[in-house]
């Protein structure tokens, strides 16, 4: 099976590998393996957060947070290091859930804790390799991020407070899966967490000596069996793509059954695969285990469609009725799933692979992936796989293992044991339903390709372009009004990063910034001088509320944020003052003398109709003000009364965008359309309304003076 160099790095016989089913497994045997490293501990994530209890089923202070477990192991030796290298997604995390981690310290408080963004991947691709090396000498390489949301026990409670996080968010039910090897595989590992590490810091990461080292048993055991890592890497010079050509490989190598546990089934060409054996007419059975479906709502029109596009091919193929497709509840009775997460295939009784990757296009091609995959011939191990097997069947049906094996003695096939089973439970499998038919879905899909799942790294112009060609890209770009790119580039980021991304970032992205455990006590002031810098520099008001809103919530926000922005005011009065008339018509193409005589011989009164109607851009005033040696005073009395109002539409738009982002109900997206609505429609009447007074004032109709 295994061929380094076309489908693993490198293949080792007689190894040992032990497997976790579930975050509890792992977490504890981390929590027992960490305090025995003696000189380097490397973690590789997708996410990460220092908070994360390693033992969360613990009282207060023996839960293992992962920051001051770290903090203490580094302190009690000297010699340790320890680096942490976390998907890149620093910009991204901060503008959803708290953008002033900016202002913080960015580095873990300890000179021998290193935690680093990993930026060396494609644009549109991610690190989604999940594994921790010790000492080169033990690693543990799976699917489950040391994160929030991750811990869970084999029986998937439905209510369960050890799954309540360090932030107060109870998480549901999740699976998943992650292994522990010795010797040449783990430092394999560790020359690749090396690699990356110097990509993507520029500098190398302490190289320590190997050692025997006393594994930390798991759920199962395999010994001696023929063990291989496979990666994808977009950013070799030949990409890796060694994890397609091992789900090609086992796939086309199996006899009997094609067992897979995994996120996502959104690969067409993985589909494509599995579709051909199913079509043979001595193939293998083929089930598929996964969640009910995607996290947000996002994801269901996106990855959902993708996946059930599959799901068509695969059972358009099943000709021979030899098909399975099923979710894990939690309870039926309550509508409580299980959150599938986790990635494993098993092929007969011979071949387990456990990892980071997808059944995904991304995860073939795009992103950076580390899976694990084991091959036996021996009858022990091959009964091993049998009983964990058996095992995951038993925790989704809400059966024993033993119930499970009798049911097999009885009759081999495992798709005949899930369909009589099925549904005999509170906690059990439920057989996937069908997908939407309707055409425009079908096209979305296809749109979703490129963006989603797509088979190559992204590339901006030529997906802009592939939906609305260049010319009519380049026209629209130049009609677009000012600040739009600004307003709805935001809204996308935030919409995205709330229902776009996979469920672990969806619950924990405030937890991967940078680690610190407690709030930065210069980010309220230095954000404040952050906004009124922006907004002196033309950065639209909006963009900036919309930051502070989310960061400090609306009651903190709307006066700070207030504030803030009078304080840009009076630096782009500041700018005007300092550069002068000539400059300033320069700069701004304004007669700042016309502009004089014209309006600013009414003083607080024309800033503040310049304010109240967007007829000039919010920094263009204050410059021309200043330039114009209106009095300060003046200038900001007519700031503050013009300002007020439009300011007040401009935070209850942001406050009911928020409310959409966080909960995307039709009700609270009918109150932002009307809010929107009611907001340009006031701006507009007041607009048309002052411009019927000056018509009436310069016929002489009306006696009224501002």
């Amino acid at each position: 099976m295994f061929k380094p160099g076309h489908n693993c790095a490198n293949a080792y016989p007689d190894q040992d590998v032990r497997v976790f089913i579930d975050g509890q497994d792992y977490f504890e045997a981390l929590a027992e393996a960490l305090p025995k490293a003696k000189r380097t501990i490397y973690i590789a994530g997708w996410a990460f957060d220092f908070k994360t209890w390693l033992r969360p089923d613990e009282p207060d202070g023996e839960r293992l947070p992962l920051g001051p477990l770290l903090r203490r192991l580094i302190s009690q030796n000297q010699e340790l290091q320890v680096y942490v290298l976390v998907w890149d997604l620093a910009e991204g995390f901060l503008l959803r859930s708290d953008p002033f981690r900016l202002f913080r310290k960015r580095t873990p408080p300890h000179r021998r804790l290193h935690f680093r963004y990993d930026k060396h991947y494609p644009f549109g691709a991610s690190q989604h390799q999940k594994f921790v090396v010790i000492d080169d000498s033990i690693a543990f390489i799976g699917g489950i991020d040391l994160t929030v949301g991750r811990w869970d026990t084999r029986q998937h409670l439905v209510t369960d407070r050890r799954r309540i996080d360090p932030y107060g968010t109870a998480h549901g039910p999740f699976h998943d899966a992650h292994t522990q090897v010795q010797g040449q595989m783990a430092e394999l590992a560790g020359e690749m967490f090396r690699t990356r590490w110097s990509l993507a810091t520029r500098k190398p990461a302490v190289r320590p000596s190997p050692y025997e080292a006393e594994p930390i048993e798991g759920s199962y055991t395999f010994r001696g069996v023929e063990a291989a890592l496979s990666r994808t890497d977009p950013n070799q010079e030949v990409p890796v793509r060694e994890v397609e050509s091992l789900f090609e490989d086992s796939i086309a190598s199996a006899k009997s059954l094609i067992y897979i546990e995994n996120q996502y089934l959104t690969s067409r060409e993985i589909g494509e695969m599995l579709a051909r054996r199913l079509q043979e007419p001595d193939g293998p059975e083929v089930v598929i285990i996964g969640p009910r479906q995607p996290a947000g709502w996002a994801e269901e029109i996106t990855v959902g469609l993708l996946r059930w596009r599959v799901v068509d091919v695969l059972r358009k193929a099943d000709v021979h009725d030899r098909l399975g497709i099923y979710y894990p509840m939690s309870s039926v009775e309550q509508d409580i799933t299980t959150y599938v997460h986790i990635k494993l295939t098993m092929i007969d009784d011979a071949f387990v692979r456990i990892g980071s990757a997808n059944v995904s296009r991304r995860s073939m091609r795009v992103d950076s992936e580390l899976d694990i995959a084991f091959q036996f011939a021996d009858e022990t191990n091959e009964t091993l796989a049998r009983q964990l097997r058996e095992s995951l069947l038993a925790e989704h049906l809400g059966l024993t293992p033993e119930e499970v094996a009798a049911e097999l003695e009885r009759d081999s096939s495992v798709l005949s044991l899930v369909r009589r089973k099925a549904g005999g439970n509170d906690r059990t499998l439920v057989e996937l339903g069908g997908g939407p038919e309707n055409s425009d879905d079908r096209l979305i899909a296809q749109d979703a390709d490129l963006l989603v799942d797509p088979a190559e790294p992204i590339d901006l112009l030529a997906t802009a372009e592939a939906f609305v060609g260049r010319r009519l890209m380049q026209a629209q770009f130049r009609s677009l009004p000012h600040g739009f790119f600004a307003v709805v580039g935001i809204c996308l980021v935030l919409l995205t990063l709330r229902y776009g991304l996979p469920d672990e970032l969806r619950t924990g992205l405030r937890s991967v910034s940078q680690g610190i455990d407690d709030v930065g006590i210069l980010a309220l002031p230095v954000a404040m001088a952050g906004v009124a810098l922006l907004s002196s520099l033309g950065v639209n008001l909006f963009v900036l509320t919309l930051l502070m809103f989310q960061g400090f919530g609306v009651f903190v926000g709307l006066p700070v944020t207030f504030g803030s922005v009078l304080g840009g005011a009076l630096l782009s009065y500041g700018y005007g003052r300092i550069l002068g008339r000539h400059w300033v018509n320069t700069l701004f193409g304004i007669k700042v003398q016309a502009v004089r005589r014209r309006m600013f011989r009414r003083g607080a009164f024309s800033v503040a109709m310049l304010r109240l109607f967007p007829v000039s851009r919010f920094h263009t005033v204050g410059a021309v003000s200043g330039a114009s040696e209106m009095r300060p005073y003046l200038f900001t009395f007519g700031t503050v009364l013009g300002l007020a109002l439009p300011f007040l539409g401009i935070s209850i738009m942001a406050y009911t965008l928020l409310r959409v982002l966080r909960e995307a109900t039709w009700l609270n997206l009918a109150i932002l359309v009307g809010v929107l609505a009611l907001y340009w429609s006031g701006i507009n009447g007041l607009e048309k309304g002052y411009q019927r007074w000056r018509n009436r004032q310069r016929r002489g109709t009306t006696t009224l003076t501002p």
